[in-house]
């Protein structure tokens, strides 16, 4: 995960402890989920609210605290991939469509399809209108990022491979109109 890194002075961290705001701070920095935040963090949702609520109190967890003032403090400690967005991946998408035999009517439709969701999010995310993060939910962007890397790994014949297994995953959920 790479984020420019904050100015210090902005935390002041260098002269005080870690306390509950911090969390707040450090979702807000990075764009995370309160679920993904937890996981950096290690937390479970019920803690880290916990914690987030009491915004001036020292974290109760010093190897939290630690971690906090790390990922806050250190780009190179950051371990979450960055998950791209749907218009990050449709160029290598659009890419691997033009070299394949698969020929959709409606190539934005198509890419909203095969990643599971209705034809009319394609168009929706390549716009630019919607806030990706109140269009997008947490498990998309993970298959956003799968989907990249499988197109970067295996080229075409993966890309081919995806589609495949989208029909099968609509046919068998008896969606098979609103396949590709």
């Amino acid at each position: 995960m790479t984020h420019p890194l904050p100015d210090p002075e902005l935390f002041a961290l260098e002269n005080r402890p870690v306390y509950g705001r911090d969390l707040t701070l450090l979702r807000q920095w990075t764009g995370l989920t309160i679920a993904e935040c937890g996981y950096l963090l290690g937390l479970t949702a019920p803690r880290f609210h916990e914690y987030q609520n009491r915004p001036d109190e020292l974290l109760g967890d010093p190897a939290v605290a630690l971690l906090v003032w790390a990922l806050l403090r250190y780009p190179e400690a950051h371990y979450l991939p960055v998950f791209p967005e749907p218009a990050e991946v449709y160029p290598a998408y659009a890419s691997a469509l033009e070299q394949s035999t698969v020929i959709p009517a409606d190539p934005e439709g198509t890419f909203a399809l095969l990643m599971g969701q209705p034809r009319s999010a394609g168009s929706r995310w390549l716009s630019g209108v919607d806030a990706p993060r109140q269009t997008v939910h947490p498990p998309l962007r993970r298959l956003l990022l799968a989907f990249q890397r499988f197109l970067a790994a295996r080229g075409v014949a993966g890309f081919e491979a995806f589609v495949e297994r989208a029909r099968f995953e609509a046919r068998v959920r008896g969606l098979c109109q609103a396949t590709a």
